[in-house]
């Protein structure tokens, strides 16, 4: 026992040299990925994150009340993808889409961003939100969730709740955030524009970190935390420091904002869409500060190799006041990823089966709701424009995160002229779309649209596809949805997809010659999918109704 004593102790003195020993032991492939000798797979990204969990205490890390870690590990994220797909898309774009991080760059962006609001609140000035009165349920939005349909901006991911809120007599708020100045009117529904707030609290953010900073050093084995991320070359000591202190002081200004608007609100229910984005955080931290029910709508791919939904293996007791204290989850697959990390937290962090509300209310009947007729009737002229065809829906992704492969222009140039590409711009990829139709001019084929499939809404179109093709877009569980087959051209996919791959739904393609042959393989499955619904796309009105009821809304 004695003996066993000691060891511990060692072991705690020298866990910072145990940890390097192990790192040698097994990082330092990882080491050679991250520095860009091939692409980190999820899985080993999601592993070096669990890694890190093991050896730290990060769920000691506390700053002004907040559990730093879920700030880092996202920022730590995105610091890994941005740096490998500048180095994958170097070639390729030949510094097309890089974005200049210089100042005057900025100052310029926070100008226009200004005149644009200026000019998007005064146009759409009767879609605007004011702060009179009780709201039961508030939602923070994105602009790029909004999709034309017919003259306004129809939010996919929030309308939905707030149509069916309405018939239930249930009153809904929207804060909107406008990231990159993408003002979309005129809107849908009405909405709070809150961008110049956030874009001025990024600029006091600065100011205040110059003031006054963060005691980071105070913080249990995190001096050897930063030199170990420094050594795999992902960022320097002094970087990653910097990154923390503004992240904390970013979050927790914008949580002060958002508890003043609350407490006008007075919502008891909040939800939100991308909860891992730094205003989602601070909204969560808002939120769990003022007793609300915060929750996280799915918007994409989730499952246990998403660093911000699944394996986090070291959670205080109490949960992260950064995490949501809800997922609406579309299918049983993702709520299991939070059921396999929550067990000792799952009364701060619990997954909810909902389905994904605008998906499914095109699955009730073969006719869809009145504001989607006329993009119905655009997307079947763009059909009948070319009969006997086969049109294949290719959903892009951004290019800062996954570049484009030169093989697939060759792929399409190959392609047999019965089929027509149906080339859909990610939301992210709006502003670039010249440069997009610029990559794919050289091609000289009448067979490709890049304006209609963007513009037009994603499950109209997944009505009225032969095939679709991504890189690992979570436009494979929609288009499931719908019967229709996928083809992903990433590793990524192969790891994210395991459903739909062992079912035969997805299958890979890695060079032009293989997806060609894989469309055709996929052709021959079109209308004999066994769609697994209950799987992927249950509508559960009960979802929403437990949490009104968890939120006790009176009705």
């Amino acid at each position: 026992m004695e003996s066993t004593f000691i060891l511990v102790l060692v072991w705690k003195k020298n866990a910072y040299k145990a940890f390097k020993i192990k790192c040698l032991l097994i990082g330092i492939f990882k080491i050679l990925i991250i520095t860009g000798a091939e692409s980190m797979k999820r899985s080993e990204l999601i592993d070096f994150f669990n890694t890190i969990e093991n050896q730290f205490p990060v769920n000691k890390w506390i700053l002004d009340d907040i559990h730093i870690w879920p700030l880092i590990r996202i920022a730590l994220m995105f610091k890994i993808v941005r740096v490998e797909s500048e180095q994958n898309n170097r070639q390729l774009t030949n510094n097309l889409f890089s974005k200049s991080i210089q100042p005057v760059k900025k100052t310029l962006d926070i100008i226009k961003g200004i005149e644009k609001y200026s000019r998007s609140y005064i146009s759409d000035y009767n879609k605007n939100s004011h702060l009179k009165g009780k709201y039961d349920v508030c939602f923070l939005n994105h602009s790029r969730c909004r999709r034309q349909i017919n003259n306004s901006w129809y939010d996919v991911l929030c309308d939905p709740y707030i149509q069916k809120l309405n018939k239930l007599g249930i009153s809904s708020f929207v804060l909107e955030r406008v990231p990159n100045n993408e003002y979309h009117i005129p809107r849908y529904n009405s909405s709070l524009f809150i961008q110049p707030e956030i874009d001025y609290l990024l600029i006091k953010t600065k100011i205040v970190n110059k003031l006054n900073n963060y005691d980071v050093a105070k913080l249990e084995y995190f001096d050897e935390f930063t030199k170990y991320i420094e050594t795999l070359n992902i960022t320097t000591k002094n970087n990653l420091i910097n990154i923390v202190q503004n992240s904390v002081t970013f979050t927790r200004l914008l949580a002060k904002y958002f508890k003043k608007l609350l407490t006008t609100i007075n919502p008891s229910l909040c939800l939100m869409v991308c909860y891992y984005s730094r205003e989602g955080m601070a909204f969560n931290l808002a939120c769990k500060e003022l007793g609300i029910i915060s929750v996280d709508i799915q918007h994409g791919i989730q499952g246990d190799i998403h660093p911000a939904y699944g394996r986090w293996n070291s959670v205080p007791l109490k949960g992260y006041e950064l995490l949501p204290s809800t997922f609406w989850c579309w299918s049983e697959y993702e709520a299991n990823t939070i059921n396999k990390w929550n067990h000792k937290c799952s009364q701060y962090h619990q997954p909810i089966v909902g389905g994904n509300l605008f998906l499914n209310s095109f699955q009730k009947t073969n006719s869809v709701d009145d504001i989607f007729i006329e993009s119905e009737k655009k997307v079947l002229q763009l059909k009948n424009s070319k009969p006997n065809s086969i049109h294949i829906l290719y959903t892009l992704q951004p290019l800062h995160t996954i570049p484009l492969q030169e093989w697939i222009f060759q792929a399409i140039k190959d392609s047999p002229s019965s089929w027509f590409w149906w080339i859909r711009l990610h939301p992210g990829m709006m502003n670039d779309r010249e440069k997009i139709r610029e990559l794919f001019t050289p091609l000289k084929l009448n067979n490709i649209f890049i304006d209609q499939p963007t513009d037009l809404p994603l499950n109209i179109l997944l009505r009225h596809s032969d095939i679709h093709i991504t890189q690992s877009s979570s436009t494979i569980i929609e288009a499931e949805h719908f019967g229709v087959p996928s083809v992903f051209t990433s590793l990524i996919a192969a790891e994210a997809f395991p459903l739909q791959i062992a079912s035969g739904v997805a299958i890979p393609a890695y060079t032009h010659h293989d997806l060609i042959e894989a469309i055709k393989i996929q052709l021959l499955k079109k209308g004999q999918l066994e769609q697994r619904q209950k799987e992927i796309t249950v509508t559960k009105d009960n979802a929403l109704k437990y949490l009104i009821e968890q939120a006790k809304i009176d009705r």
